[in-house]
């Protein structure tokens, strides 16, 4: 099964890309972010080789308990059906969506405020039931990889509204959890599939994420000046998007065959050519569905909104000057053409944000 992962961090414009890949008559892209991911993770291979209690290897041991071989590197190792679908209902996003199976609607936008809802007729208990019956009908050892394409496959079959002409040269294409660990975990247990990387601004992941933090929750208003400018200069989150960025450079230079890596801006500003470059990438035709968002292959687009041409939440347009360049300093990007009087104030708002930092982190330490 050719499948291929869009992967980012939280406001990194994945929500985008997958709409942008959706009409294209080669690929199918998956509704639920980060659907079947557990199977492959360093968690599931730890799950599969710990040590039971003598009860639990008793039952398991009884012939009628219906069981499968997986093959984890070079070592085989027996799991029943049941705790196979006990992990993923504890750990898999696929319970997550069960409200948009009763409800028959699933979602897709670039952004909180630009979302677009289409019908999605899929039965969750069907789904469960097939996937136990293919599972308990495996007589060979089965890889981490090979469970999660069956996963895949049963899902597609119980999508009864799927619109994708889905065959064995087809993509199935869906938007991983967020950050680096899914990354590393594709690129060790997912041989058969490609990874596309969204890069954003980082003065626009700091801003776009305050801004999700505090429509979200609620926490403060824009008028609230020092709790905006705390959740925008927050180093735990910069050094975070640093530390990603840092890591995504290293692990692109050691599998450029493998990935990807797009710009969000481009991909918004530039779409056209952004997205016949991801068409070479992935070596199919290059056709103007690429260049209009679907879900389901149904048109998301209307006259009032619009996912390409502006960006939304533009930090650029809502920060002041000060702001945006002490962003910059922190992210340890250059500033040109800068007075001697600016560089100081700069310096001393770095300082300034990076005590108050410490003392939160102390403060909340303390408590």
């Amino acid at each position: 099964m050719k499948k291929v992962y869009i992967c980012g961090i939280v406001a990194s414009g994945k929500g985008l890309l997958r709409p942008l890949l959706d009409g294209h008559h080669m690929i199918t892209t998956c509704p639920q972010q980060g659907l079947g991911l557990s199977l492959i993770s360093q968690k599931f291979i730890s799950f599969v080789k710990r040590k039971r209690l003598l009860a639990s290897e008793k039952q398991k041991n009884q012939k009628s308990i219906k069981k499968i071989e997986l093959v984890i590197n070079t070592e085989s190792f027996t799991v029943t059906v049941g705790e196979i679908i006990s992990f993923l209902n504890k750990n898999d996003t696929l319970n997550s969506f069960i409200d948009n199976c009763i409800g028959k609607i699933i979602v897709a936008g670039s952004s909180q405020d630009n979302q677009r809802y289409i019908n999605f007729d899929f039965n969750y208990f069907d789904f469960l039931k097939l996937f136990c019956k293919r599972l308990s009908n495996i007589t060979y050892p089965l890889r981490l990889e090979e469970l999660q394409n069956l996963l895949f496959q049963v899902f597609l079959e119980c999508w009864k509204n799927n619109k994708s002409t889905y065959t064995d040269n087809s993509y199935f294409i869906q938007s991983a959890s967020n950050g680096l660990v899914p990354i590393m975990d594709i690129l060790e247990n997912n041989k058969n599939s490609k990874i596309i990387i969204v890069m954003r601004d980082p003065v626009a992941l700091s801003y776009t994420n305050t801004e999700r933090i505090r429509t979200k929750f609620k926490n403060f208003t824009r008028d609230q000046k020092f709790l905006f400018e705390q959740c925008l200069f927050d180093l735990k989150y910069i050094n975070k998007i640093k530390s990603f960025q840092k890591e995504v450079t290293s692990l692109l230079q050691k599998n450029n065959d493998r990935i990807y890596l797009i710009k969000f801006e481009e991909l918004v500003l530039k779409t056209e050519e952004t997205m016949s470059q991801v068409a070479n990438f992935l070596e199919i035709n290059i056709e103007d569905s690429l260049y209009t968002a679907t879900l389901n292959k149904e048109p998301l687009e209307t006259d009032s909104m619009k996912f390409t041409g502006k960006i939304n939440d533009d930090p650029y347009e809502n920060l002041n000057k000060s702001q945006i360049l002490l962003l910059k300093y922190l992210y340890g990007e250059k500033i040109d053409k800068l007075s001697i009087i600016e560089l100081i104030s700069i310096k001393f708002n770095a300082l300034k944000w990076k005590a108050i930092n410490k003392y939160l982190i102390l403060k909340n330490k303390i408590k």
